[in-house]
């Protein structure tokens, strides 16, 4: 467990090292946490991401966001999401993770909590350049 946790450190940190030198202060850069569901085990990885990454308040922004229930929804939040601009998305859950790496492919996207099923299965062994 402390390897996994210790692999998304590692990225996060290297998705908001600045791209070169700025004269002005940087803005912070914005995490999108996507949840499948409210579920206790969900909120505890984001409590825990949000712990890690609690030394980098000012350079770091996160924003907590639950898929919402019913496929209809799913591409307005998608639309949504995308608006937001997020420097990082990280998914907690198999079904934010299936919804969230179907449609977004020019942000970095970050899984967690994925049970190995077929649909995610699928998505560990063919998943897109930006999603691990």
């Amino acid at each position: 467990m402390s390897s996994v946790r210790g692999r998304l450190v590692l990225i996060l940190a290297l998705a908001l090292l600045p791209w070169g030198p700025s004269a002005h202060p940087a803005s912070p850069k914005l995490i999108v946490v996507v949840k499948s569901r409210n579920l206790a085990p969900y909120n505890q990885a984001v409590e825990g991401l949000r712990k890690s990454l609690a030394p980098n308040r000012g350079t770091v922004h996160v924003r907590e966001l639950e898929l919402p229930s019913g496929a209809s929804n799913e591409q307005l939040f998608l639309e949504n999401l995308q608006r937001m601009r997020p420097d990082l998305i990280v998914t907690v859950g198999t079904q934010a993770t299936l919804v969230v790496s179907r449609r977004i492919h020019d942000v970095p996207v970050v899984f967690s909590l994925v049970l190995i099923s077929g649909d995610s299965e699928h998505l560990l062994s063919h998943r897109p350049p930006n999603v691990t």
